[in-house]
């Protein structure tokens, strides 16, 4: 992970910047179109259908198929007669894997990298784009939808196990929210995509039947089809889900619930387009989200999976209009797919809640070697840059953005210092609810019409619950702040917001314990225990300690911590998790809350 610390900007203004954008005049109002696979009882695609084969049904109406076309993905050929907007470069497998890292276990994560580390080296064709999301977290740099096997691997490799302390409801609201972040950024992209969701949590509550409703027109005008794979296999995600708000979604949109990665990979290898007119005085504009299609086929032994609803197909602009920076930075904020250019980073942390919200505590680093600098006569570097932080809740709430704009004019030594370290920004959000929530940011480069996002998933508690705050890692100095009396001194990057620490050192953990419930005396009792993990493995476990204190010291309790890691520990990345169960809950009734935090070891 890149990881850069900060110097502090100034406020100002931002340059306005412009980018394509896609267009929205309809081809034909009265022609309505539905993709779908036709596959034999060994899964394999068939391509010799013709509309003779099919039954097409819409709101217990017989309709008539005008066009059918068979687009190959792997050949980039087209058969048939289609209207359908799409050029021969548009004729691949555009394949999104959305890992539930947050609730996968060590085990399902190793598979889940196995199989996608597999189809990266050994099974990717000439064509195929793919982009790699995770629940927890992401950066444009590494979630491009593309054909780049050297940024997909490191965005495989970014995967790891944090853990396992997230709860159910919140790991399944965290996979809705990536999964509306996925759909609403692949409107514009053409093409056919399959979206591919790893978990072994798929029948958890996290969305209710509304939300997935409109996850469908999303999959639908998107052209997109979701799938959900168990990682310990179709059985086990059949039985899971049954009826489940995910298993709707996935039926609607044409997908196989519990399907296996490799059966997805071989159906995806082509697919079927056809076309039909709805009649003089039925129009909707479009019709999306009534009158559901049916299509079955006469043939004997081939399976079709489609759509349940008909989408109207907008047609290209061969000189698409400019867009001003505001609309560039919305559409930034609703795709995970864009803002490769600038590296950034995030650390969202929950720290209480005021008044009626939840705070949440948002730092944005940003890589000051991927902004655009101009030096003036006086020897200034000047540059400006325009953040915008939001938030959004699996049920739908949101919070109010966070949007500032920044001047900047720097001397060639603080030049140089943040080409080193970096620009930090913070930012509190008030949350109006408890759940997962998705906060994001979007940076846009004033000088270079640049832009960055990053993404990160944080669970709010609600008020009655026991939680914990966001962690705090740092180095531990025994002389006391500012006393620098470490051995090695300091490094700029070993601090809270970068995380990266030599070996060898000291860390001290701080967090605050909210809501524990108080016994007879007057006490909390709560016991605390730490981990450290890498790569799915144990690598430090801690022993549980007990901290005990009068409530008269205040409900809330900032807990400090220290973690010695031996020097022999290997450089790389590293979970950290602190878990906290109240000793004076009744049985039967445990009370418990976890948070994690990553951070890397360096030579």
């Amino acid at each position: 992970m890149t990881r850069r610390l900060a110097a502090f900007l100034m406020c100002g203004s931002i340059a306005f910047g412009q980018r394509p954008r896609a267009a929205t005049a309809t081809l034909d109002p009265a022609m309505r179109y539905v993709d779908f696979l036709a596959v034999d009882a060994a899964g394999r695609p068939v391509a010799d259908l013709s509309a003779a084969d099919l039954e097409l049904v819409q709101a217990g109406e017989p309709r008539k198929v005008t066009q059918l076309t068979w687009f190959d993905a792997l050949r980039h050929t087209a058969h048939g007669e289609s209207s359908l907007n799409l050029e021969p470069d548009d004729f691949h497998r555009n394949f999104i894997a959305i890992v539930d890292d947050l609730g996968l276990p060590a085990d399902g994560i190793a598979a889940v990298k196995d199989s996608l580390g597999g189809f990266v080296k050994d099974q990717m064709a000439s064509g195929d784009r793919m982009a790699v999301l995770r629940t927890s977290y992401g950066s444009g740099v590494l979630q491009q939808l593309t054909d780049d096997r050297r940024i997909l691997t490191q965005a495989i490799d970014a995967i790891d196990f944090l853990g396992g302390g997230t709860g159910a409801d919140a790991a399944a609201g965290a996979s809705w929210l990536a999964l509306r972040h996925a759909l609403q950024g692949l409107q514009e992209p053409p093409g056919r995509k399959f979206v591919v969701l790893f978990s072994q949590n798929l029948n958890a509550a996290g969305a209710q039947d509304m939300v997935a409703s409109s996850l469908s027109g999303e999959a639908n005008t998107a052209m997109a089809v979701v799938y959900a794979v168990d990682p310990r296999g179709p059985m086990r995600a059949e039985s899971a889900a049954k009826g489940s708000p995910l298993e709707k979604l996935v039926r609607e949109t044409g997908g196989v619930f519990g399907a296996e990665l490799s059966g997805v990979l071989q159906a995806e290898q082509g697919f079927y387009s056809l076309a039909f007119e709805e009649p003089a005085g039925e129009l909707t504009a479009p019709k999306t989200g009534d009158d559901p299609v049916e299509l079955k086929t006469r043939r004997a032994g081939v399976t079709l999976r489609a759509r349940i609803r008909a989408v109207a197909v907008h047609a290209r602009e061969d000189f698409p209009v400019a867009v001003a920076r505001g609309l560039q930075i919305r559409r930034a904020l609703a795709s995970p797919f864009v803002g490769a250019d600038i590296r950034t980073r995030m650390t969202a942390s929950f720290g209480g809640f005021a008044g009626q919200n939840a705070t949440l505590n948002v730092g944005v680093l940003i890589d000051a070697r991927d902004l655009g600098m101009i030096r003036d006569a006086k020897g200034l570097s000047r540059g400006s840059l325009r953040m915008t932080v939001d938030a959004r809740s699996d049920l739908g709430a949101e919070a109010l953005p966070a949007e500032r704009s920044y001047d900047l004019a720097l001397t060639q030594d603080t030049y140089q210092r943040a080409l080193l370290e970096g620009f930090l920004y913070v930012v509190t959000l008030r949350l109006p609810g408890a759940g997962a929530w998705r906060i994001q940011a979007v940076v846009a480069d004033g000088v270079t019409d640049r832009l960055g996002t990053v993404m990160e998933s944080v669970e709010v508690p609600a008020r009655n619950e026991i939680s914990l705050s966001g962690l705090s890692l740092r180095v531990y100095d025994p002389g006391g702040p500012g006393k620098q009396s470490l051995d090695p001194p300091l490094d700029p990057r070993e601090n809270e917001a970068e995380r990266i620490f030599q070996k060898g050192r000291t860390l001290q953990i701080t967090y605050t314990v909210f809501n524990p419930l108080v016994d007879d005396k007057k006490q909390v009792h709560v016991e605390v225990k730490t981990m450290v993990y890498a790569r799915g493995q144990t690598v430090f476990g801690g022993t549980p300690s007990e901290v005990s204190y009068p409530v008269d010291q205040g409900m809330h309790r900032q807990v400090y911590s220290r973690i010695a890691l031996a020097s022999s520990i290997a450089a790389g990345d590293y979970i950290l998790e602190v878990s906290v169960v109240d000793k004076t809950a009744p049985p039967g009734a445990p009370r418990t809350a976890s948070r994690f935090i990553d951070f890397h070891l360096r030579d």
